[in-house]
């Protein structure tokens, strides 16, 4: 199940929690619901950890987002 996005022409809404909670979301993979809670939340976390050693550069700013919502990042997303 994925989540919409609530879009703007500002740049600043979307560094609200409310509204990066799709983005995050919508990034895990399939999961069986059916795990326990303690087993779901150490996989989500293992999820969001591993792509934060993997993507997080202190120099960019984009890479603290799972997905970065600034417009320049946005607008390359969608030519590439």
């Amino acid at each position: 199940m994925k989540l919409k996005h609530a879009y703007s022409n500002n740049n600043t809404p979307y560094h609200f929690f409310f509204n990066q909670l799709p983005w995050l979301w919508n990034y895990l993979p399939s999961m069986d619901c059916s795990l326990p809670l303690p087993v779901l939340s150490a996989l989500i976390k293992s999820i969001f950890w591993s792509h934060a050693l993997q993507h997080f550069k202190p120099s960019n700013s984009c890479t603290f987002h799972i997905v970065c919502p600034c417009s320049q990042c946005l607008n390359y997303k969608c030519t590439a």
